[in-house]
């Protein structure tokens, strides 16, 4: 956890942790296998890419932000709530947003979002459809 981290470029990665960073501002790259992942910018002044291998991502970014974001996730959902960002109404570059996911689903939310919702809601990775049949179909076998 960390809050304020501030730099031209920030980069980070994990193997299996649970990341929750805010107060960030500048380029950003994250790369993660196990765990969930949020992410609360105060100011998007550079490209941010976020890859997680098994885990939630849920990003927040600020009203106006100069952002063209591209999401992926494989065994997982996309939820845009983005009401003000990636607008166009800021002047200056549009900073690329990649964001991948192999199981997990993806969030991004407006930073007002959080502030009124307080803590944000916990995803888990949704298993229905992943196995062809039940579970207890398989009688013991000796």
């Amino acid at each position: 956890q960390g809050s304020g981290l501030q730099g031209t470029e920030i980069s980070i990665s994990a193997s299996t942790a649970t990341i929750s960073l805010s107060g960030l501002r500048g380029k950003l790259d994250l790369e993660q296998s196990l765990g969930d992942t949020s992410l609360t910018f105060a100011e998007v002044a550079g490209d941010i890419e976020v890859e997680n291998s098994l885990g939630n991502v849920d990003l927040y970014f600020p009203p106006n932000s100069p952002i063209q974001i591209n999401s992926a996730s494989s065994l997982g959902e996309i939820h845009r709530n983005l009401q003000h960002s990636g607008s166009g109404q800021a002047s200056g570059p549009l900073y690329q947003v990649e964001i991948a996911s192999s199981m997990g689903s993806v969030s991004l939310n407006d930073a007002e979002s959080q502030n009124v919702q307080g803590k944000a809601l916990r995803r888990v990775p949704s298993l229905r459809g992943f196995f062809p049949f039940p579970l207890f179909f398989f009688p013991n076998i000796e």
